[in-house]
């Protein structure tokens, strides 16, 4: 007895001892379950804001888009602040899908966020602005494609007045070569009586009419030219067209034969001889003579006179 009386005061200090340690036990166990409760209330926290964040970057997101669709073409700086913001959402982006966000981490996503929306909003006025630059140009397009039109309609209108110009200016040009000609053809002397004929000469001087090819030496055409009003007084030219039996026209240069332009139909035409003639204004007679070093050929002839390219007269003769 007094053994075990002697060993007391050490199981109670055994005793006091192990209640200590399971009191140190019991609170350190309670401290631990209450900090992984706050930790799991924080985590949930953290989670859920997590969530609330994705939602907010999923608006704004979706502002941005609708932002974007709404103007098609964009000037330079609405581009540079597209590609900055598209960096700010990929940032953002990749940080709230982590796995294990932190509170720091959500703290930068809201900032990133915030800072996200606020490029956003400045975004959305930078392309409010462009819209209005743009309705303004197109309204300035608008009345420069209406002037235009109205100058070209204008245009129009005088190229069709000028046109009408050229087509009367024209027309009258045309009346007036007509009334021109008209009046030149009537200036244009007139003849009346025309006899041809070959002629040879006695004794060097005297003329006589001869029908006989191998007889004739020259050709004498003669003719009336009537009384004219119109025409002009004093000398006129007379050009005569003489065909031998083979239709070609009898012409000589060094004779004084030559080319003139038919005024009836334009075109060039050979002529045997011409001559001055002194023109009165009233009626008188004229002769016209053609000779040749190589004599005459048999057959019909055919003789024609011209005055200012107009012919006024044709005989035909033979000579057998």
């Amino acid at each position: 007895m007094s053994a075990f009386s002697g060993r007391t005061p050490f199981f109670l200090i055994l005793i006091g001892l192990l209640l200590l340690i399971n009191g140190v036990l019991f609170f350190n166990n309670s401290r631990t379950k209450q900090q992984a409760e706050k930790t799991n209330v924080e985590l949930e926290q953290i989670k859920q804001e997590q969530t609330d964040l994705l939602e907010v970057y999923k608006s704004v997101q979706e502002q941005l888009e609708s932002t974007r669709d709404s103007l098609i073409v964009k000037d330079s700086l609405a581009i540079r602040m597209e590609e900055e913001i598209q960096s700010q959402e990929d940032r953002i982006g990749s940080l709230l899908r982590k796995q294990n966000i932190t509170k720091a981490d959500l703290e930068s996503a809201r900032i990133m966020i915030q800072n996200l929306r606020d490029s956003a909003n400045n975004y959305q006025r930078q392309i409010e602005q462009l819209k209005l630059a743009n309705i303004e140009l197109s309204n300035e397009n608008e009345q420069l494609h209406n002037e235009v039109t109205t100058k070209q309609q204008e245009n129009q209108q005088l190229s069709d007045q000028n046109n009408m110009l050229v087509d009367e200016t024209n027309r009258l040009g045309e009346e007036r070569d007509q009334l021109q000609a008209t009046v030149n053809r009537a200036a244009v002397l007139q003849s009346g009586m025309i006899a041809a004929t070959g002629v040879r000469y006695k004794k060097g001087t005297k003329e006589v009419e001869t029908t006989k090819a191998k007889r004739a030496e020259k050709i004498r055409l003669c003719f009336d030219l009537m009384d004219n009003p119109v025409a002009k007084v004093g000398n006129q030219e007379i050009m005569m067209r003489i065909t031998d039996p083979t239709g070609t026209v009898l012409s000589v240069k060094d004779m004084g034969s030559g080319v003139f332009t038919n005024a009836d139909n334009g075109q060039i035409s050979k002529y045997t001889s011409k001559a001055l003639v002194n023109y009165t204004g009233e009626k008188g007679n004229y002769c016209m003579y053609w000779q040749q070093d190589n004599g005459f050929m048999q057959g019909n002839y055919e003789a024609e006179i011209y005055n200012q390219g107009y012919k006024i007269g044709e005989r035909g003769f033979s000579l057998n």
